[in-house]
Order: C-alpha cells, then structure tokens, then sequence
C-alpha cells in the first residue's frame, strides 16, 4: 500500500499544480479583476469648529464631490455606487497650506467584504480658502408682496425676532446691505401670522448664498395685520384776516379726499378730515403743504393708518389786494324794506350819497348803484325821526363802506 501511495509522487506534484493553475484560469475568465472609476462622492467635514477656534472661516475651494478609481473583482467592481463609499476630511489634519487630507474608505455590505475592495488613489486633497470670521447683526426687513383684498389694508407687517445676528467670513457680511422676509398679501381680508426664511441680500439686490453664512434663526415669523378702509374728504378753511386792503378770495387743495384704514368701530367715529389754515396779515397768494400722517397721529393718535401712496396734501390760498370804486347812490334809489303798511319814509337825507367800494380789481368794473342795490330795513321803527345805516346786496367779493342816512317816518294820508 506504501508503495501505491508513494509512486510517481513528483508527477502527482505536477498534477495538481496543473490543476491548480487551470482552476485559477478558469476563475479570471469567468470573474476577472478590473478598475473602475467611481464618481460624485461626497466628501464628509468632521472637526470644522477648529476653524472658529482660531477665528477664521472656512469655505471649500475643491475636494467636496471627489472621483476614485478602485480595483477589484468584476462581481463586486460592477455593483458599486458612490454610496458605498464613505470620503472624510478630517480638519484637525489640515496642513499650512490650508489644505485637508481626504481619506476614502468602502462601507462594509452583505454583497462583499470591505478588504476585497482596493482603492488606488489615496491621497487627495479638499482645498480650503480661509477667511476672518465676523458676527455683525441686522434689522429683519418685512417685503410685501401682492395687495390685500378691495376695501382692507396691510397697515402693519412686524417681524419676530426683528433683529438677527449673521456670521460668516468678513467679506461675506460686509457685502449684506439688507436681511428680507418676504410676505405675499394677495387678496387677504384677516390678520393673520406666516412663518418664512430669511434672506440676504447685497447692495445691487442680488441674493447672497446663505451657505455661506451662519444665521441666528433661518426663519422669521411676521404677524400680518389687515384692516378695512374708508374714503373721507378733507375740508380746509381760513381763518383770522388780512392785511388791510387785502382778501381772500379763494382757498383750494388737492387731494379733495384721503384712504384711511382702521377698526371698523373707530372708522365710523370719523366723516371728514378738518383743517384751518391762517391767513392774519396776509398780503399774497400763497401755498401751504402739510403731512397727513401728522394730522392724523395728532388728532387720532394710534386710530388710523393713511392707505393712500402720498402722505401730504397741498392747499393754495389766494391773497388779492382790493381796488376801490366811488359810486353817488340818490336817496330816491334806496328800497325801503318792511314799512308798516300804515307808514311812509320820508329821505331828510338830501340829495345823493356817496358810498366807496372796495374789492378786487376784476370785480369792480361793473359795479354801480343797480347791482349793489342799497336799501334800508325799517323793521319795528316807529313814527319820528331815525338814523338807518343803509344796507346792500350780499356780495362775498365786495366789501362796502357803511353809510347812515336821516329818514322820518310819518302817517301815511
């Protein structure tokens, strides 16, 4: 039996080396090694607060997405997805020239072992750009957009916090010119609250990444508050006089009404929007601007919001220097008004009388003694001699001199 066993051992040798070597081949024939290349992995930052400890900011330059070409058996190579692979950037190991090391490593899977797996090219490199860090905070700005329904207002938009704190790399904060929240108010009739993201903005209006910057609060929340409007006139008048040999002749101003917005139980204390405007001593035409929101946080502090785009109203007063004009009247020309049937006038007043016109020169050029019409009212005088101041037409433009004249009223025969 021994010598069954170790006869032609060296050929036995062969053999199996032979069989050895062919099963091997027949291996890499059916499931060869091959490389391949594996894109769009992400790279993972872990230690970034080292960065904040020395004050600075980072901001990754390349070696965020990363490509690696591995090596392995086609059945494991073929099935492989950027997700098998996890890629570190360790910033602790981040060298003087501001670069960090990226080590790239499979997951471990049911489908194969992490060690069949090789990875040829190790070492690569996430470039960082390093900045100052900076903390500056900002006002929230509330950005309306869209109107609110007919007959309602957006009187007030208040920004919960109203003020943020920002970080980031000092040119990044210096380039912010204004933080927005905005708020779309399309047809709405009812306060209401909405939560919404904050955004940066740069001098020009452009957006600035908030990728790059570290707020306090990505999110504001606004309370909206909608109230229902009402149309009122404004009135103006003048008051006091002007200066001798002067008048008023006309006060004007636009707008002739405003839009207001309040509670609906304050807007129905409210019908006009009343304002006096001096004219003492005044000797020319002049104009006037005054701010409507003033008059009303003045009148009606807290009551009501102005819905109109402008906030000033204009009035023109016009000033006009009287002319004057002497006209003689005959006594015979003066009414007598409200005689007792019973009773006659007699004039011992004479003659005529003289009586000395003022008023802008336009509107004297056709007066005279028939279209200011004098006339004298004897209401309860009784018989006897009487002094009567004689009275005319009621003109706005003109002022007229008094005059008294001597009448007797006697029996009638």
């Amino acid at each position: 039996m021994k010598k069954v066993i170790t006869r032609n051992i060296p050929l036995k040798i062969i053999s199996f080396l032979i069989a050895v070597l062919c099963w091997v081949m027949i291996m890499n024939i059916s499931d060869p090694y091959i490389t391949s290349t594996i894109d769009n992995i992400e790279v993972k930052t872990i230690n970034t607060e080292t960065m904040e400890q020395h004050n600075k900011r980072y901001d990754v330059e390349s070696g965020d997405i990363i490509s690696i070409k591995v090596r392995g058996k086609r059945s494991i190579i073929d099935g492989l997805k950027n997700t098998d692979f996890i890629a570190v950037a360790d910033f602790k190991e981040m060298s003087m020239v501001d670069a960090v090391p990226i080590h790239v490593s499979p997951k471990q899977s049911y489908r194969y072992n992490a060690d069949e797996i090789e990875i040829l090219e190790q070492t690569q490199m996430m470039k960082l750009t390093l900045e100052e860090l900076d903390k500056q905070t900002f006002r929230v700005n509330v950005r309306q957009t869209g109107e609110a329904k007919a007959g309602f207002y957006v009187t007030e938009l208040i920004a919960n916090p109203s003020i943020i704190e920002i970080s980031g790399s000092k040119r990044k904060i210096a380039k912010i010119k204004d933080v927005v929240v905005e708020v779309n108010v399309e047809q709405v009739s009812n306060s209401y609250q909405v939560t919404k993201k904050l955004v940066a903005y740069d001098e020009n209006g452009y957006i600035i990444d908030s990728e790059k910057l570290d707020f306090e609060t990505k999110e504001a929340t606004i309370d909206v508050t909608v109230l229902p409007t009402k149309t009122i006139p404004i009135q103006v008048s003048a008051v006091g006089t002007p200066a001798y040999g002067y008048k008023c002749t006309d006060v004007v101003w636009e707008p002739k009404t405003i839009t207001i917005a309040g509670e609906q139980k304050d807007l129905n204390k409210i019908y006009w929007l009343k304002q006096q405007i001096d004219i003492s001593g005044k000797k020319e035409t002049f104009p006037e601007k005054r701010n409507i929101e003033t008059i009303l946080e003045d009148t009606y502090p807290g009551m009501y919001t102005l819905v109109d785009e402008s906030n000033t109203f204009d009035i023109t007063v016009k000033i006009d220097q009287l002319g004057s004009k002497d006209i003689t009247i005959p006594t015979s020309d003066i009414q007598v008004r409200n005689l007792d049937p019973d009773y006659e006038v007699i004039f011992r007043t004479l003659g005529n009388i003289n009586v000395r016109v003022r008023g802008v020169s336009g509107s004297l050029n056709e007066v005279s003694a028939l279209t200011i019409r004098p006339y004298i009212d004897v209401t309860n005088y009784g018989l006897g001699v009487h002094s009567v101041t004689v009275q005319y037409k009621s003109n706005e433009e003109l002022t007229i001199q008094p005059v008294t004249i001597s009448i007797e009223v006697v029996k009638r025969e």
